[in-house]
């Protein structure tokens, strides 16, 4: 069963849902039809999406064997948004959390219409790993389908805009922020690796140390270097005060850019100077990438495993591909 949850906000939200499947409470199986609308709230379009959310919930006689899993379409049956497994949570402590409960009983499940989102900082502190979604969709014509025990229940969705809005103005913002999150993906993308590399010269040199000064001294020259170009991108905040005191670097403007008025053309004109920027950090990252090759011989010539290659950056934004509504 779906329906809206308005959280009190003023939009104009409509639910109607039709079909009956036992388990599932008033569901809708492959070959049923059932309709959702949800409408943007006014004000929220343009700086980061509306606040529509779709609630799905499911009713189970018995704890599931797997949990369910959610995906999003288009209306080209494109698949825009894919739920499933775990994600980070914090309470008092940090750990993680389902996206779908299993329980036996009722479960329920909302749905904020955001798209699949970038990579994220992983060995950040928790608050700065960065979003677990990306932007909000466009209004049109959308498909959920909930997988749950074998069987696949369809909800067709339909986001109707703000009337105060035109539709090339929803998709122009959508389109500028999956520019904005895709930036923030090769970001991560490339400080990752760097983590990941990191942590495998830093257990290879402990191994070297104290045997063969000479592949010690090379791996700690690596270390420097992956050290100096994380600081190019990241002033790496441990804290909130951390994140307000140090200025930031690439990724934190990025994430800034996030938040901001997604048109306003101080936000355009800070996007086009970020890329530029991120060009600069791609580039002596490939290049640091291609002299792994020659730490990994003086490692292999010591009788040692050698390093995993990293990933290469991409030097230019991906091409967006097209949503169909």
């Amino acid at each position: 069963v779906a329906d809206v949850a308005d959280a009190g906000l003023d939009y104009v939200a409509l639910a109607e849902v039709s079909g009956d499947r036992p388990g599932l409470g008033r569901g809708l199986d492959d070959d049923q039809l059932g309709a959702m609308t949800v409408a943007f709230s006014r004000g929220g379009a343009f700086s980061g999406g509306g606040f529509g959310t779709a609630r799905v919930y499911y009713w189970l006689p018995t704890e599931a064997k797997t949990h369910p899993t959610i995906d999003v379409y288009d209306t080209k049956g494109h698949v825009v948004r894919h739920i499933a497994g775990e994600h980070d949570v914090y309470t008092e402590n940090e750990g993680q959390s389902w996206w779908l409960s299993k329980t036996d009983g009722k479960n329920e499940f909302y749905y904020d219409f955001a798209i699949d989102g970038p990579e994220r900082y992983t060995t950040a502190p928790f608050f700065f790993r960065g979003p677990m979604e990306g932007p909000e969709l466009p209004p049109g014509h959308y498909s959920l389908a909930l997988h749950l025990e074998g069987k696949t229940y369809r909800f067709p969705l339909v986001l109707t805009p703000d009337p105060l809005a035109t539709t090339p103005e929803y998709v122009a913002a959508f389109n500028q922020q999956r520019r904005v999150f895709d930036l923030l993906d090769r970001t991560d993308v490339m400080l990752n690796q760097l983590q990941r590399v990191r942590g495998q010269l830093a257990s290879t040199k402990t191994a070297y140390t104290g045997k063969d000064t000479a592949v010690t001294q090379a791996l700690q020259a690596q270390l420097d270097t992956i050290d100096a170009l994380v600081a190019t991108m990241t002033s790496s905040p441990q804290s909130f005060e951390d994140f307000i005191q140090k200025p930031g670097q690439l990724r934190e403007d990025e994430l800034s850019l996030i938040n901001d008025q997604t048109l306003a053309q101080a936000s355009l004109n800070l996007y086009t100077r970020l890329e530029s920027n991120y060009s600069v950090r791609a580039q002596a990252y490939n290049a640091w990438a291609g002299s792994i090759g020659t730490i990994n011989s003086a490692i292999k010539a010591a009788g040692g495993k050698p390093i995993s290659a990293p990933q290469r950056a991409r030097t230019t934004p991906r091409p967006l591909s097209p949503i169909a509504t």
